[in-house]
């Protein structure tokens, strides 16, 4: 029995309520569900075994249906007050009293407290104004350009000495071998000046023309 009191006040007291004020209303059991079950039980079997274990419930049930009435409707329903009178007892309805619970206190966890690291002391920063020396400016613009010039026409010099000293003319074999090519090439231009003259054999004198009258048309009497 606690354990179905435990189960009955975990879940929602309005649902319960209605639950209740269903399977215990002994009045509209026999009412109006009572024929219901007789088209398909037998009527002896509906009376003994359903109805009659359910109102010997009743008493064992009585104090925890006004409870559960009370959580959700804040007073007696027609369902408590017919089982006080079926009963003949009184449902004594259990109202928890608000216990006043102290609030909770706070305490720091346990945890290992990190030691002190000690800091090295920071470096001293000297704050001084470091600039470097001042260039030294050596040659001016004039010399450095008159410098590049000396350098320029020196450079020239020594190429030009360079290349006067050491050029010398490429020697070929053929230059000094002996060749008759002066006189093969007086045979080919020869050859080639006889081959290219016309042939006046069949060649047939200029005719003779006399004077011919020009007759002028249309166009070049009025072009004159």
């Amino acid at each position: 029995m606690q354990e179905f009191r435990k189960i009955v006040l975990s879940q929602n007291a309005v649902k319960m309520n209605v639950l209740f004020d269903l399977l215990f209303d002994l009045k509209k059991l026999r009412e109006n569900v009572r024929p219901e079950w007789s088209k398909c039980l037998d009527e002896q079997y509906v009376d003994e075994q359903i109805i009659a274990k359910m109102e010997k419930k009743l008493e064992v049930l009585a104090e925890l249906i006004a409870q559960v009435c009370e959580r959700a409707t804040g007073k007696k329903s027609d369902l408590v007050m017919s089982i006080e009178s079926t009963v003949g007892m009184e449902a004594a309805v259990y109202t928890k009293k608000d216990s006043k619970k102290q609030p909770t206190t706070f305490e720091p966890f346990n945890l290992t407290k990190p030691k002190v690291k000690l800091l090295p002391e920071p470096d001293k920063i000297e704050v001084a104004v470091r600039a470097r020396p001042a260039p030294n400016p050596g040659k001016s613009a004039k010399e450095i350009e008159q410098d590049k010039n000396r350098r320029r026409d020196e450079i020239r010099e020594n190429v030009r000495k360079f290349y006067e000293e050491n050029q010398k003319e490429f020697q070929l074999k053929s230059v000094v071998r002996p060749t008759n090519i002066n006189k093969v090439k007086e045979e080919v231009e020869a050859t080639l000046k006889k081959d290219f003259q016309p042939n006046r054999k069949f060649a047939k004198p200029m005719p003779k023309y006399g004077e011919v009258e020009t007759k002028l048309n249309v166009a070049a009497i009025l072009r004159e």
